[in-house]
């Protein structure tokens, strides 16, 4: 056939400059402006031919207005143009193949790890659209930047020319899934073969993470970098262990969602079924086959659910009952909270008066509901609602300062506080590193070991009167002018950048937490006492009527799944929660609790899931994989 060799390779531009044409100026000169506007970025193929195809009107001493080339008067091409040889196109063509092969490969491989590059200051993160959820984080171990270096076109070229040279040999993937680039290799590959080649091959870390026994686990790593699958080849190791094999329903394992349940319990059934064509014989592995259709793969309302059926005598409630729909549930609320209210207006009491007074709206009580409601639902995810309710009235009882120095919202506010000065203190150092880099703005640097000091000072204080003076009393020195011509400007914005982060950190815990003395907020706290018992008395009383309308109507919630299933799998002591009977017999049948999606699990759900664990037998058996960037709370 004919041989196809590349033009150029550009980048097409996405927006659509207007430009208005000026009094005097002609059309032809606008024409020219408008094509300048428009020119392609990218590289040129340097034949002279092609360059000629791409602009007829190109002439020597003259520079392209639709592609990057410029010619000098001599007819070669300027420093400016960005071409490349037949040779050179071809070095690229080939490197850039064996790059996609070996991503490819390393994808199958189970090698998802986030690294974006990183260049004098800038990065691939800048232009991402999915910054909100990859989970990319330098602060945490294991993650960093690739950082890639200048270099000119030659060392470029010869680089990639190595490169390629270094990797010659085709695998039996790179056939399967790139056949196209090798329509010489005729050999087919039967699928079995193929499956082979193409089997998982887990990272150091994540084979550690499979092969762990006889301890609770958190894996904790970010969206897309292969938890789940991990979970998944745990499961199946274990069922395949050729020493303490376990059955497929030994295994509790919890998922966010229906979906992902019965996808996961698929995949499991699917390795089952593979490995038992492999090993028809396997007694063990046909056992499994069968078992996997009552495994208790899954969602946490689910087994819940399947704990109050079976054990609905334990807290002697009606078998018979329902979970109820979305929308009665709403119009069963909205019942109660009327009743409720109208009665409290109907007693006059002065407290109550006041509180409406403060927090209600002028022509209806929507915002006394909406904040019953949001008390209500927040106190239903902790195993101890009440307690938890009784928690927020104490936390303001405070008489002065020093009660608020030692109370838990103090120490609370200070550990959270202490939490982002770390991250203020990991930024800082960014930015001082990227100072003291040779072409990076030295004279920054005075000013960000002032911030450092700073930092240290904060976060070196003992408690909240302590942090509060002295977080009320910072101040930032100016950055010295930077006139050094050799100084990167990417790097000057990089740090700049990385302080207003800093700075936006302090000014943040100032605004949110300290924006008064200690005195000031001790005494706003007194005169909010009251009408927070008011609000915690509100939402207990609606609590006690929303639960008997419920028990009337004979209906459920997702909440009550939850309530219902721990009252009967654990029983409250002074200590906190211990397992019931019933809990230990789901202890005596569950080898591991595994749970997916672990940021997502509430309080109370934890405590359900701890008391059917081995945990009060000193067995741990827990294994949890999540992310806590993507939390929903």
């Amino acid at each position: 056939g004919k041989l196809v060799e590349p033009a150029g390779v550009f980048y097409y531009h996405i927006d659509d400059p207007i430009l208005d044409q000026e009094e005097d100026e002609t059309d032809e000169a606008w024409g020219r402006r408008m094509l300048k506007a428009l020119r392609m970025d990218g590289l040129v193929n340097a034949d002279r031919k092609v360059v000629e195809l791409l602009d007829r009107v190109l002439e020597d001493g003259t520079t392209s207005d639709v592609i990057p080339v410029g010619k000098k008067k001599d007819g070669s091409y300027t420093g400016y143009s960005k071409v490349a040889s037949s040779e050179q196109f071809n070095v690229i063509r080939t490197y850039t193949r064996k790059k996609v092969r070996e991503i490819g490969e390393g994808i199958f491989s189970g090698n998802v790890k986030i690294s974006p590059f990183q260049r004098d200051g800038a990065t691939a993160c800048a232009y991402c659209e999915y910054q909100g959820i990859c989970g990319f984080d330098q602060k945490i171990q294991g993650y960093e930047y690739r950082k890639l270096k200048g270099m000119d076109t030659e060392l470029l070229m010869k680089a990639m020319q190595d490169s390629t040279k270094r990797s010659k040999r085709v695998t039996a993937f790179e056939k399967v899934k790139y056949g196209a680039f090798f329509p010489s290799e005729g050999k087919k590959i039967s699928q079995k073969e193929e499956g082979k080649n193409m089997a998982v091959k887990w990272t150091a870390e994540q084979q550690k993470v499979i092969d762990a026994r006889d301890r609770n686990l958190l894996v904790s790593a970010a969206a897309g970098s292969g938890k789940t699958a991990v979970l998944v080849e745990r499961i199946l190791a274990m069922v395949k262990d050729p020493v303490r094999p376990i059955d497929v329903d030994q295994l509790l394992v919890v998922t966010f969602t229906r979906a992902a349940a019965g996808e996961m319990k698929e995949r499991i059934r699917g390795a089952i079924e593979k490995a038992l064509e492999e090993n028809p014989e396997n007694e063990h592995l046909k056992r499994q086959a069968t078992l996997i259709h009552n495994a208790q793969i899954t969602t946490i309302h689910s087994f819940c659910l399947s704990v109050i059926r079976d054990h609905f005598h334990v807290i002697d409630i009606d078998p018979g009952f329902r979970t109820a729909e979305e929308g009665e549930l709403k119009l069963l609320r909205h019942d109660v909270l009327d009743e409720l209210l109208e009665e409290k207006y109907a007693q006059k009491e002065e407290r109550f008066l006041r509180f409406s007074n403060a927090y209600g709206g002028r022509r209806n009580d929507k915002k006394l509901e909406e904040m019953i409601e949001k008390a209500y639902d927040y106190s239903r995810s902790y195993p101890d609602g009440e307690g938890w309710l009784d928690s927020c009235v104490d936390a303001y009882r405070v008489d002065c300062a020093e009660d608020l120095e030692k109370s838990d919202y103090g120490n609370k506010i200070v550990t959270w506080a202490k939490a982002y000065l770390e991250e203020a203190k990991l930024l800082n150092e960014q930015a001082t590193q990227i100072s003291l880099e040779i072409d990076g703005p030295a004279v920054y640097e005075e000013a960000l070991k002032l911030d450092a000091q700073t930092i240290r000072e904060l976060l070196s204080a003992k408690n909240y009167n302590e942090l509060s003076g002295r977080i009320q009393n910072v101040e930032w020195s100016r950055f010295a002018s930077c006139r050094d011509k050799t100084v990167s400007k990417e790097k000057i914005e990089a740090v700049k950048d990385l302080r207003e982060q800093v700075k936006g950190i302090v000014s943040g815990l100032k605004k949110d937490y300290f924006y008064q003395k200690p005195e000031e907020m001790a005494a706003d706290m007194q005169i909010c006492l009251p009408y927070m018992e008011e609000l915690v008395g509100l939402v207990k009383c609606f609590s006690q009527r929303f639960d008997v309308k419920k028990r009337q109507e004979n209906v459920i919630d997702f909440s009550d799944m939850e309530q219902f299933a721990l009252q009967i799998l654990a029983k409250k002591t002074e200590e906190g929660f211990e397992p019931s009977e019933v809990a230990k017999e789901y202890q005596d049948q569950f080898r591991e609790i595994m749970i997916d999606e672990y940021q997502d699990s509430n309080l109370i759900q934890e405590t359900i899931l701890t008391s059917i664990s081995g945990v009060s037998k000193g067995k741990y058996n827990i294994f949890m994989v999540g992310d806590v960037k993507q939390s929903i709370y």
